[in-house]
């Protein structure tokens, strides 16, 4: 009889032991959990903001090509009035 009672023990302190171990394994689990939300979360967040940054860059570099073009057809105006301003200094030559 002792050795039931002993078995039964033993059994119950194997059941026991087996249910923290299986605790901490779901705890385990769960913080596997939280962390790959919260890796996609970031992953998802810095895909965003690449975005935000390319839209940035390919604004910029259209605004720099029209202030270039900008740039461009002054420099082509002022030459031509540069033109103009020596023809008409030329009509007062000395």
């Amino acid at each position: 009889m002792n050795d039931c009672v002993s078995m039964v023990d033993e059994a119950v302190n194997s059941s026991d032991t087996a249910i923290q171990k299986m605790d901490s394994v779901v705890n385990s689990f769960q913080l596997v959990s939280d962390n790959t939300t919260n890796v996609a979360s970031s992953a998802d967040m810095q895909s965003k903001n690449v975005k935000s940054i390319n839209d940035s860059t390919h604004l910029l570099q259209e605004l720099s090509n029209e202030e270039q073009s900008n740039v461009k057809n002054e420099a082509i105006e002022m030459a031509e009035l540069c033109e103009k301003l020596e023809r008409q200094l030329q009509q007062f030559s000395v």
